[in-house]
C-alpha cells in the first residue's frame, strides 16, 4: 500500500501542488499569526520586566477610579517616603512622580500621541531603579532642564542644547540637557519619555508635598514578599504595598487588556479566514483526486484489495500531503513573521 501511495501522489503533481499550496497558505498565515503575537507579547513582558528592574515592592494609593487607558491612581504625602525608607530591610526608597508631557518638534508638531502614552516624570538618579541611560547629555538639574528619549529626539531633530516647547499641558520652554534610551532601545515601545528634576515635576503634575508612588529596593536576601509585609504596617490606611513582581503582572495584564488581546484576536481572526478559505480549496481537491480514482479503486478491488485498504491508501495519501505542507508552512510563516517584524520596525514599530 506504501508503493502504491507512493506512486499515486507522484502521478498527480499538480493536484499534489494545488493541494500542498493550499495547505502552505492556510497553516502558513495562521503560524505567522501565532509567532507574531507571541513575540509582540514576550517583547512587552521583557520591555516591563526591564522596566522594573531594581523595584522589589511598590507603595502607591489604593484608590484607583476610572478604567481602562482612563484609569487614575491618587497620590500619596511625601511624608511617607521616609516612613519606608527607615523601615527594616529597605535598601533605597525613590518617591516618584509621574505625568503626562508632549514635545514639539522643530517642525512645530507635537510628537507622539496618537496610541502610545506621552509619559514624563521625576528624573530618577538611582541607576538601578531608573530604565533610562543617560547616552548624550546630562540629567536634568535645573528648573527648565529636561531629558528626552532617543526617539522623541529624532523625530523631532532635536540635540542637546536645544530648547523644545512642551505641552505639560500648557506651552513651556525646556531646556533639552540629555538624550536617555530605554536600555538599549531608543523608548519603551514607541512611547515618548520626558524626565524633569524632582521640584519641576512636583510643581507640574501633583499637589506640593505628594508623590505619585514610592519604588522600593530590598536588601540583600530580603525576599518581595517579606519586604512588602513588613512595609505593610507602616503605611496609612490609604496606601498599599504590593511586590515588583506583581506590579509587573499588572501591568502585563493591563497592556492586554487595552492592547495586546484585541491585536492578537485581529491576527488569528485573519489567519482563521485564510485557513477556512484554504480548508474548502483541500476539500475540493481531494473530492477530485477520489472522483478520478473510481476506476483505480474498482480495478484494486478486483485484484483483491479490502475495501479497508483502498480506504487506508486514500488516508495515508492524505496525512503524507498533509504532513510535507505543514511543514513547510511553517517555515513560510517564520518568514511572513520576519518579513512582518520588518515591516513594523519600518513604520517605527520595532
Amino acid at each position: 500500500m506504501w508503493r502504491l501511495t507512493r506512486a499515486s501522489l507522484w502521478s498527480r503533481k499538480r493536484r499534489l501542488v494545488g493541494g500542498c499550496t493550499a495547505i502552505i497558505i492556510g497553516v502558513g498565515f495562521l503560524a505567522a499569526t501565532l509567532i507574531i503575537g507571541d513575540t509582540v507579547r514576550g517583547s512587552y513582558d521583557t520591555l516591563l520586566a526591564q522596566g522594573n528592574r531594581g523595584t522589589d515592592v511598590l507603595v502607591r494609593n489604593s484608590r484607583e477610579i476610572g478604567a481602562g487607558e482612563d484609569r487614575q491612581r491618587g497620590t500619596l504625602p511625601e511624608t511617607v517616603v521616609d516612613s519606608v525608607r527607615n523601615a527594616p530591610g529597605v535598601l533605597a526608597a525613590v518617591p516618584r512622580i509621574d505625568g503626562i508631557a508632549q514635545v514639539v518638534g522643530t517642525n512645530g508638531k507635537p510628537i507622539g500621541g496618537d496610541g502610545p502614552p506621552t509619559m514624563a516624570g521625576a528624573w530618577i538618579d538611582d541607576e538601578a531603579m531608573n530604565p533610562y541611560v543617560v547616552v548624550e547629555g546630562a540629567a536634568p538639574s535645573g528648573p527648565n532642564d529636561i531629558v528626552i528619549d532617543r526617539g522623541t529626539a529624532t523625530k523631532g531633530k532635536l540635540r542637546v542644547g536645544d530648547t523644545a516647547k512642551v505641552l505639560v499641558p500648557s506651552p513651556r520652554e525646556m531646556y533639552v540637557s540629555g538624550i536617555v534610551t530605554f536600555g538599549d532601545e531608543d523608548n519603551f515601545a514607541n512611547t515618548t519619555y520626558v524626565g524633569l528634576t524632582y521640584a519641576t515635576a512636583e510643581e507640574l503634575f501633583v499637589e506640593p508635598g505628594q508623590v505619585s508612588s514610592i519604588a522600593v529596593r530590598a536588601g540583600p536576601g530580603i525576599r518581595q514578599e517579606a519586604l512588602r509585609d513588613a512595609l505593610a504596617g507602616r503605611l496609612p490606611a490609604q496606601a498599599e504595598a504590593i511586590t515588583g513582581a506583581a506590579y509587573t503582572q499588572e501591568q502585563k495584564d493591563q497592556l492586554g487588556e487595552d492592547f495586546l488581546d484585541f491585536f492578537e484576536m485581529f491576527l488569528i481572526a485573519f489567519a482563521a479566514i485564510a485557513l477556512l478559505v484554504a480548508t474548502f480549496s483541500i476539500h475540493n481537491t481531494f473530492s477530485i483526486l477520489v472522483a478520478q480514482r473510481s476506476r483505480e479503486s474498482a480495478l484494486l478491488r478486483a485484484l483483491g484489495a479490502s475495501r479497508r485498504q483502498v480506504v487506508l491508501s486514500i488516508a495515508i495519501e492524505a496525512f503524507v500531503l498533509g504532513l510535507l505542507a505543514s511543514a513547510i508552512a511553517l517555515g513560510v510563516g517564520m518568514a511572513l513573521a520576519i518579513g512582518f517584524s520588518a515591516l513594523m520596525s519600518a513604520a517605527g514599530f520595532g
